[in-house]
């Protein structure tokens, strides 16, 4: 894997933190379970994981590796984050899905600085829009990362 490599060189070079570009795909089972009502409780940051493609695997993958890091006196924050688009509306999407784990720019810009701001070895936290139809617990995130989305998906609908 690349991160592997890229990390170790960043440690090398000094390197004091690390604001990781994580994914949903990192609980991509438990959202399709949350979406089709089967699983009884929103996602929270200690489920594990559960990816069903090569790319949530990386993401869970990278995030351990970070996880490493912050042994070795590196910080390391991973943003799980949910679904960005171009034009900033949810809406040319559509879909439970989006309307679950949509982060609008506003938002990513948002967990991005609290990412680099905050002071922890290591922290994973969700970064999404505080969507009505939200399937992640934001409550640890809110908490810890002091990440308090603006936007909600279903204000485009």
């Amino acid at each position: 894997m690349a991160e592997d490599i890229h990390f170790e060189e960043a440690r090398r070079a000094g390197v004091k933190k690390i604001v990781y570009a994580s994914s949903n795909f990192y609980h991509e089972i438990a959202i399709s379970e949350a979406l089709q009502g089967t699983l009884r409780q929103k996602i929270t940051l200690d489920m594990p994981p559960s990816p069903m493609c090569l790319y949530g695997e990386s993401k869970v993958f990278g995030e351990n590796l970070g996880r490493h890091l912050s042994y070795c006196g590196m910080q390391f924050v991973a943003l799980r984050i949910g679904w960005t688009v171009p034009q900033d509306n949810p809406k040319a999407y559509g879909g439970n899905y989006m309307r679950a784990v949509f982060c609008s720019k506003r938002d990513l810009v948002q967990a991005f600085s609290k990412a680099l701001e905050v002071d922890t070895n290591f922290l994973a936290a969700f970064a999404i829009s505080d969507n009505s139809r939200a399937v992640f617990d934001l409550t640890e995130t809110k908490e810890k990362l002091g990440f308090h989305p603006q936007d909600n998906a279903e204000n485009y609908f």
